[in-house]
C-alpha cells in the first residue's frame, strides 16, 4: 500500500522553493553584510596592509552581492583573505558566496575552516548545516544546526533546517517540535506550517501502525477503521463495525453517537435516532449525540427543536460546538442550510442567545462556501486552548467539580483546563480523561501531548496511540490548511492540499485546490491529471475528466498517468478497442503503474475472447490485489478455459483475501497518488469483488 510519505515528497521541493528561497536569500545577504565592520577592524591591526585598500575591497564585495554577482564577490573575498588569512568572518562570507553559487562542497570545506577559528559564528553554523543537508549528510549537519538554534533562538530558518535534519534521520517527533518552534517565531512561514503538517501526518501513520501491532483486534483499532470507512463513503461497513463494538460492550467515547452519524450517512434516519437516544441516556455528557438529534430535527424541518438543541450544546461547551459543526452539517443539502440560516435570523432574547445566532449564521455561510475552519493557527502551536475565546456562558455550578464529573456533563473545555497544567504529573487514569476532554474541546495539541505521556505506561499503549492518531490527523490537516493561507499564491501548496483532500475522500475540496493550481500554472500536467481523477468520482459521465485528460495528452501524448486514466475510463465504458492504445503507452511509463495497466489490458483481451492472453495479463497484476477482487476475476477466466482446479485455487485465495480485508485491520487511508486506482473502480464491472 502506498504510504503517506509518497504524498509528503511529491511537491516538497516546489513548496520550499516558493515558500522560503527569497527569505533565505535576504537572510544570507543581510547577515553577511554584518561582517564588513570586522574588515576595517582587522585592517587596523595590520599596518602592512593599507586599510583603504581593504575598505575598497569590502565595498566592492557588497556591491557585487547586491547585484547578485556572487562569483565576483567570491573573487573579492579571496583577495581579502590573501591579505588577511586569519579572518573567520571573511572566510564565512566567501563560503556564503559558494553556497549561493550552488558549490556546496566548496562551501562546506570553507565554512569548516572558518568555524575552527570561530565556533560561535551563527551564519557559518547555519549554512554549513543546510549545505550538509543538501549533500545528504544529515548526521553531520545536526550538530551545526543545533548550535545555530542555540546562538539565535529567533530565526525560524534555523529551526526549519534543524527540523529537516531530524526528518532525514527519522526522528519525526523532534522534527515536529522544531517546525512548531519555527511557526511560533514566524507565523507567516509556509515552510514551517507545511513541515509541521506533514510531520503530524507522519506521526499519525506511526501511531496507527503501532496500534495495529499492539492490538489490531482492539476496539480502538476498529474505531479508526470505521472512521476511515466513513471518509470513504462506506457507511454500511462502518455501521457493522460500530454495532459489533456496542454488542461487545466496549467502552469508547460516544460510540453510539458515532453509530448514529454512520446511519445518517447511510440515510437510515430512524436507526440513527435510536442510536442517539440510547447514547444520550447512557452517557448524558456526550454532546455528539445531542448534535445528532439536532441534525435529525433539521431533517424533519423542525427548526425550533434544532436551534434549541444546538443552543444547549453551545451553552455547555462553545469550543466543542465550533469544532464539531462540520460533523453536524456533513452532506446537508442547500435547502436545509437555507432553512437553518433563516431560523438563525429570527433568534432573539438574551445577549448570549443573540451571540449564538450570529455565530451560527456566520458559520453556516462559511460552511456553504466550504471555508469554515474551526481550528485556529495559534491552537495548533500553542499550549492548551490558546487563541480560543473563553466560553462566555454563565459560570458553571460544576466549576469546582472533578475532571471526571466535568467530562460526564459534557464540559470538555473546563475539564481540559483543569488538567492540562499538571500534564507531566498526571497518572494514567487522569491522562485518559485529559485525552478525551481535550479532543472534544478541540485542543488537539494537548490530546497529542497527553497521548505521548500515556504511552509511557506500557499497559495503556492502545489508548495512547488511539488518541495520538486521532489528534495528529486533525493537527496535520489544520497545519497544511494554514500553509495555504500564508502562501496563497504557491502552486505547490495547493497541489499538496488537493492530494490531501483526495486522500481523505473530500473530493469537492480536492477539485477546488487542483483548480487553484491550474489558475496559477495553467500547464501543470500533474494538477490536470489529479483533477481528472477527482472528476471521475464526482461526475460518473466522465465528460469533465476526459476533457482534462485530452488537454494533458495534447501537451504530452506519452504522459503515463493521463494515458492510464483515459484507458481506465474507456474500459469502464466498455469501449475496449479504443482503450488499448492508451494502455499500451501507459505500460511503457511508471513501473509501479504496470500491474494496474495489466489488469485493464486483461479486461480488453477478455472482451475480445482472448481468454488465455487475458489470464496472462491478469496474473501480472495479482501483486496489487488487496481485497481478492483480481483473484476472483482470475477464477472466472480459468472457468472459461475449463481449468477448474486453477479456478478453485484462485477463488479460494480471493475468499481468503476478502475475509482478511473485512477483519477491519487498521490502516491509514491511501494517499491521493492512488486517485487513478480509485478512478478505475468508477463504472467498473459488477463482477470484480469476491462473494461474501
Amino acid at each position: 500500500m502506498p504510504t503517506l510519505r509518497g504524498l509528503v515528497s511529491m511537491r516538497k521541493r516546489a513548496i520550499r522553493r516558493n515558500g522560503s528561497a527569497g527569505k533565505l536569500l535576504r537572510t544570507v545577504l543581510a547577515l553577511s553584510f554584518l561582517f564588513f565592520p570586522c574588515l576595517h577592524r582587522l585592517a587596523g591591526q595590520a599596518p602592512s596592509v593599507p586599510s583603504a585598500d581593504l575598505a575598497q575591497l569590502s565595498a566592492q564585495a557588497v556591491e557585487a552581492q547586491r547585484a547578485g554577482d556572487y562569483r565576483a564577490a567570491a573573487a573579492i573575498y579571496k583577495q581579502i583573505l590573501e591579505r588577511q588569512p586569519h579572518s573567520p568572518e571573511v572566510r564565512s562570507n566567501l563560503a556564503l558566496m559558494y553556497h549561493l553559487l550552488g558549490n556546496y562542497k566548496e562551501a562546506v570545506s570553507t565554512f569548516e575552516i572558518a568555524l575552527r577559528d570561530a565556533p560561535q559564528l551563527y551564519v557559518a553554523n547555519l549554512f554549513l548545516g543546510l549545505d550538509l543537508l543538501t549533500l545528504k549528510q544529515p548526521q553531520r549537519a545536526l550538530g551545526f544546526l543545533e548550535r545555530a538554534c542555540r546562538l539565535n533562538k529567533q530565526d525560524a530558518q534555523a529551526q526549519i533546517g534543524l527540523a529537516r535534519a531530524y526528518e532525514a534521520l527519522g526522528n519525526t517527533e523532534k522534527a515536529k517540535d522544531a517546525y512548531e518552534r519555527a511557526a511560533q517565531i514566524d507565523p507567516q512561514s509556509s515552510d514551517a506550517w507545511y513541515g509541521l503538517g506533514t510531520a503530524y501526518l507522519s506521526l499519525q501513520e506511526a501511531a496507527v501502525d503501532r496500534l495495529a501491532e499492539a492490538g489490531r483486534e482492539s476496539p480502538y483499532a476498529h474505531d479508526l477503521v470505521a472512521h476511515s470507512l466513513l471518509e470513504q463513503r462506506r457507511p454500511d461497513a462502518a455501521v457493522n463495525i460500530y454495532r459489533d463494538l456496542l454488542k461487545s460492550k466496549q467502552t469508547l467515547p460516544c460510540l453510539g453517537a458515532q453509530l448514529g452519524f454512520a446511519y445518517i450517512q447511510a440515510e437510515d434516519f430512524q436507526s440513527a435516532e435510536g442510536a442517539f437516544h440510547i447514547e444520550g441516556k447512557e452517557r448524558p455528557g456526550c454532546l455528539l449525540a445531542r448534535f445528532g438529534l439536532a441534525r435529525l430535527s433539521l431533517e424533519h424541518h423542525n427548526t425550533d427543536e434544532t436551534l434549541s438543541e444546538l443552543y444547549g450544546i453551545w451553552t455547555s461547551d462553545q469550543n466543542f460546538f465550533k469544532e464539531n459543526l462540520p460533523t453536524f452539517w456533513a452532506s446537508l443539502n442547500a435547502e436545509a442550510f437555507s432553512l437553518l440560516k433563516k431560523s438563525c435570523d429570527r433568534i432573539s432574547g438574551s445577549q448570549q442567545k443573540v451571540l449564538f445566532g450570529q455565530f451560527l449564521a456566520s458559520a453556516i455561510h462559511a460552511g456553504q462556501a466550504e471555508s469554515y475552519e474551526p481550528l485556529s493557527a495559534s491552537a495548533i502551536i500553542s499550549p492548551g486552548n490558546a487563541g480560543k475565546p473563553t466560553p462566555s456562558v454563565e459560570v458553571s455550578p460544576l466549576a469546582s467539580a472533578s475532571p471526571e464529573a466535568l467530562l460526564s456533563q459534557g464540559r470538555y473545555t473546563e475539564c481540559d483546563r483543569s488538567l492540562q497544567a499538571r500534564l507531566a504529573r498526571l497518572g494514567p487514569s487522569e491522562l485518559k480523561t485529559l485525552c478525551e476532554c481535550a479532543y472534544y474541546s478541540g485542543d488537539f495539541r494537548t490530546t497529542f501531548l497527553a497521548g505521548g505521556e500515556l504511552a509511557k505506561h506500557p499497559s495503556d499503549i492502545l489508548p495512547s496511540q488511539y488518541w495520538r492518531a486521532k489528534s495528529a490527523e486533525r493537527l496535520g490537516v489544520a497545519a497544511l490548511r494554514q500553509t495555504s493561507l500564508v502562501a496563497p499564491d504557491s502552486p505547490g501548496v495547493h497541489f499538496v492540499l488537493a492530494e490531501l483532500y483526495h486522500r481523505r475522500y473530500e473530493d469537492v475540496q480536492s477539485a477546488a485546490e487542483y483548480r487553484k493550481v491550474i489558475e496559477l500554472q495553467p500547464n501543470d500536467l500533474a494538477a490536470h491529471v489529479g483533477l481528472a481523477g477527482v472528476y471521475i468520482v464526482l461526475f460518473p459521465t466522465f465528460d469533465k475528466a476526459i476533457a482534462e485528460l485530452k488537454l494533458v495528452l495534447s501537451l504530452d501524448p506519452n504522459h503515463p498517468g493521463a494515458n492510464y486514466l483515459m484507458g481506465a475510463i474507456l474500459v469502464s465504458m466498455h469501449r475496449f478497442s479504443e482503450a488499448m492504445p492508451y494502455l499500451e503507452i501507459a505500460l511503457k511509463g511508471s513501473t509501479a503503474m504496470a500491474p494496474r495497466v495489466h489488469a485493464l489490458i486483461s479486461k480488453v483481451y477478455a472482451s475480445q475472447g482472448r481468454t488465455t492472453e487475458a489470464i496472462g495479463e491478469l496474473r501480472q497484476a495479482l501483486g496489487t490485489d488487496e481485497d481478492g477482487s483480481l483473484h476472483y476475476q482470475l477464477a472466472q477466466l480459468y472457468r472459461k478455459v475449463g481449468d477448474q482446479k486453477a479456478a478453485a485455487d484462485a477463488m479460494k485465495q480471493a475468499q481468503a483475501m476478502f475475509a482478511e480485508k473485512t477483519r477491519h485491520t487498521p490502516q491509514v487511508p491511501t494517499t491521493a497518488s492512488d486517485s487513478d486506482s480509485k478512478a478505475t473502480s468508477a463504472g467498473g464491472d459488477v463482477d470484480e469483488a469476491p462473494p461474501q
